[in-house]
């Protein structure tokens, strides 16, 4: 078989996936046209890097037959040893074939840059080995890229609630649920109750922000126990801070509830300070009343 000489096309169809999560996986075949959109059972996709090629001989002139082809991955464009490899007797047809390299892992794909090499039956490997390139989706991906639409939570619990000051008779109960039951304490009067929050300023490379918000909550009665204003703060040094959410409409509940609130742009944006903190001011007419804060969910997306 000396003489021989391939073009290699590369159709790595499940790059963009294999690139999100380490590994290379290749879509399966299409449903039916009878499966009803929705039902479609769910199905673990193929390890495989799927690769066409055409073989000829020196001349140009097409193969046909059954051929022995090795396939592997490298991260060098000559020499080096191979991550990963495969074998396969494979049918060419009009110079024509298909063939899965089916042997890599997560650590043999990881982003690198890599290079496909071919041999056939007893002939040295060709050359050069041919790139492999990432789809265009892939790139989002890479450091720094733009990646829309990838909202993310983080969950507060009532239980990491702090009182206003040292000398504050704010009293409370923590819960197994991770709320917490509020009550006023001794000191007439209405109550400030902080949550302080740790949000990641830059994900990925790409600067977040905060969106909205939600608190979860409840009053054991409303008339007399009620949350009557919503702020959140954002630190921008060690002693100030700018405003996000100010928020005023009672919150008296005497059931579950949530309230959510929008975190308006351009200070929602982390980068560099990633440290905000909730405020609550709560209304007791008596200490016997409780207002118990189930959690605080924070909206974070990345700043495209």
């Amino acid at each position: 078989m000396n003489g021989q000489r391939m073009l290699i096309g590369v159709l790595i169809v499940g790059l963009l996936l294999s690139l999100a999560v380490g590994l290379i996986q290749a879509q399966g075949p299409a449903p039916d046209d009878d499966t009803p959109a929705g039902n479609e059972p769910e199905a673990a996709l193929d390890d495989v890097v799927p690769i066409q090629g055409r073989l000829t001989d020196a001349s140009g002139n097409p193969r046909n037959g059954n051929y022995s082809i090795i396939a592997s991955i490298y991260d060098v464009a000559a020499g080096g040893v191979a991550r990963c490899s495969d074998t396969d007797t494979v049918a060419v047809t009009n110079e024509l074939f298909n063939m899965n390299v089916d042997s890599c892992t997560a650590s043999d794909i990881d982003g690198d840059q890599l290079y496909l090499g071919i041999k056939v039956g007893a002939d040295a490997e060709m050359t050069p080995r041919q790139p492999i390139f990432a789809a265009p989706y892939a790139w989002t991906v890479r450091p720094g890229a733009i990646i829309k639409g990838a909202d993310s939570y983080v969950f507060v619990p009532g239980m990491a609630m702090v009182k206003n000051t040292s000398g504050d008779s704010t009293r409370w109960d923590m819960l197994p649920s991770g709320a917490v039951k509020i009550y006023r304490g001794g000191a007439v009067g209405n109550k400030t109750v902080y949550f302080p929050v740790t949000l990641p300023s830059v994900l990925y490379g790409q600067p977040m922000k905060v969106t909205s918000m939600t608190i979860f909550y409840k009053c054991q009665d409303g008339t007399k126990n009620y949350i009557d204003s919503t702020f959140l703060y954002k630190q921008t040094n060690v002693d100030t801070g700018v405003a996000l959410v100010v928020d005023y409409p009672n919150r008296t509940s005497n059931t579950a509830a949530t309230y959510d609130l929008t975190v308006p742009g351009p200070n929602n944006v982390l980068s560099g300070v990633g440290v905000i903190a909730l405020h609550l001011s709560l209304v007791f007419v008596d200490d016997t009343n409780y207002i118990e804060i189930g959690a605080i969910r924070f909206t974070i997306d990345h700043n495209y």
